[in-house]
């Protein structure tokens, strides 16, 4: 596997690779990914991870310092699930200006999550710009977990007319229901116990609905 550093590295390893598939991430690996991953080999022939926590998504500093960061891990599930390149550049790399999107988000990037973190969207759909603007991949693959952000960066594609096949994949969960997340190992056993009743919660409401409609 190649790691990349910064954009400039990128051209030239890019130089003879063909059908590429970007899976952008943030870090600390999951079965989630792992699904994308696997997935993205059934389309395409050079499979690219990019690892970024990206600052300007995150509506608290104390959130963005507790996000866990687990490359070494991370590096290792990818040399084993033979992903062609990882790119892991740094804050300065991305952004050595303060960034800015000329794109105007949709109405539904104020609705649900977005209502209670303002300019969060703003910051995912910055980078998504400069991701799918430095390695232009033919496919990319986003799971289903984070669904406002999935039709968002759906509609991102559709409105900047990128011929980029767009790819969502289910949300795999833990055995309690609990989808998978990066976040999940700040959650004590409590927490998840918690957060584990949501899905099943909103299956009864949905039989419900369905079974009087």
């Amino acid at each position: 596997m190649i790691i990349l550093k910064n954009p400039s590295e990128v051209k030239s390893n890019l130089a003879n690779k063909k059908n590429l598939a970007l899976i952008p991430t943030m870090g600390n690996l999951h079965a989630g990914h792992i699904s994308l991953i696997e997935t993205a080999k059934n389309y395409a022939g050079t499979i690219i991870v990019s690892i970024f926590v990206n600052p300007i998504q995150f509506n608290s500093q104390n959130d963005l310092k507790n996000y866990p960061r687990t490359l070494t891990k991370d590096i290792d599930i990818l040399n084993k699930l033979g992903v062609d390149i990882l790119f892991n550049p740094s804050e300065k790399d991305i952004y050595p200006s303060n960034p800015t999107l000329s794109y105007r988000l949709p109405p539904l990037a104020k609705q649900l999550c977005g209502a209670s973190r303002p300019g969060h969207f703003e910051g995912v759909i910055t980078i998504i710009e400069k991701l799918f603007s430095l390695f232009k991949p033919d496919h990319v693959f986003f799971g289903k977990k984070d669904y406002q952000q999935l039709m968002l960066i759906k509609q991102f594609i559709s409105d900047k007319n990128f011929k980029i096949n767009f790819h969502s994949v289910e949300t795999v969960r833990e055995q309690n229901s609990l989808a998978l997340s990066s976040r999940n190992s700040l959650l004590n056993s409590a927490a998840k116990k918690i957060a584990s009743t949501l899905f099943r919660n909103l299956k009864r409401c949905n039989s419900r609905i369905e079974k009087n409609s």
